[in-house]
């Protein structure tokens, strides 16, 4: 797919450059790694757009849920910016507070702020708190596991999506699925650490949710939304300092899949009972 084919090439190309580059410069090129991911991580989302369609335009036409590709954006360069080697940890993190603030602001559904002023709040710290979390699991198993489990998420939030029928919100989940499982891989295959792609993944993926339930009037429950999108705070458990060495074991990547499948599969179930879908006969289609 073009979303796995983009994040791919850029993981390879900027990573072969930058071991090229640290022989002369005598630097650990793994430390450039996890700020590569990102990068990879947003050239697969936007080539899946591109290929796809554009699901979401670049110029916004009046239309308050075009601004979510822009805060994708604001994400992603967030979070590039917060992996940059040398930027100490807190700066980072108040980055992506910072960061969660103003998309929720652009990005929160109208509809939802007229019904309650706290929504807008709700989402910046919702946003923020998902973030650090999958950030601070991925820093202490350093890989593809953290990255691995964002993309069973982002997979669920899709099959919600869909049920939804919301196609191209469900296009942009999907190209965030396989670009998210090609880094979990290239960072298996090479040693290094793409956690920082998952991270980053949650802010998409919260959005994506928001925008297809604030959008679409369908007989899907908002506690399948609601699964998906907390799914990650489920990893919290790796923070646990009695959980913190299990972070590093070859048991890790499947635990923490396991993790985020349980409420991505209860959403999923209850999205697929209350809203089935519905495939046309080709008399049907005629």
């Amino acid at each position: 797919m073009p979303a796995a084919a983009g994040a791919l090439i850029v993981f390879t190309v900027l990573t072969l450059t930058v071991r090229a580059a640290s022989h002369a410069l005598s630097f650990d090129w793994r430390t450039a790694v996890p700020l590569i991911s990102v990068l990879a991580a947003a050239v697969g989302v936007m080539a899946g757009n591109y290929f796809r369609g554009n699901p979401f335009p670049w110029e916004p036409d009046g239309k308050w849920w075009h601004w979510a590709w822009w805060a994708i954006g604001v994400a992603f360069a967030t979070e590039a910016i917060a992996r940059i080697p040398g930027v100490p940890l807190n700066v980072g993190y108040l980055f992506r507070g910072t960061a969660a603030g103003v998309i929720a602001a652009f990005v929160t559904p109208p509809e939802w702020q007229k019904e309650a002023l706290w929504w807008v709040p709700l989402m910046a710290v919702s946003l923020a708190a998902v973030w650090a979390v999958v950030d601070a699991v991925g820093r202490c198993g350093p890989g593809g596991s953290t990255t691995a489990a964002l993309a069973v998420v982002a997979g669920g939030a899709s099959v919600v999506l869909i049920h939804n029928t919301s196609p191209g919100f469900t296009d942009i989940s999907v190209c965030l699925f396989t670009a998210l499982m090609t880094l979990a891989v290239a960072a298996w295959v090479t040693g290094t650490d793409c956690g920082a792609a998952g991270a980053v993944a949650v802010v998409p993926i919260i959005l994506l949710l928001a925008m297809g339930r604030a959008l679409v009037d369908s007989k899907i429950p908002a506690s399948s939304f609601y699964l998906v999108a907390a799914a990650p705070l489920t990893l919290s458990f790796f923070l646990l300092p009695s959980a913190k060495d299990f972070c590093t074991r070859p048991t890790a990547t499947p635990t923490k899949i396991l993790f985020v499948l349980v409420p991505v599969l209860i959403a999923a179930y209850r999205a697929t009972n209350a809203a089935p879908l519905v495939f046309a006969t080709e008399a049907e289609k005629w």
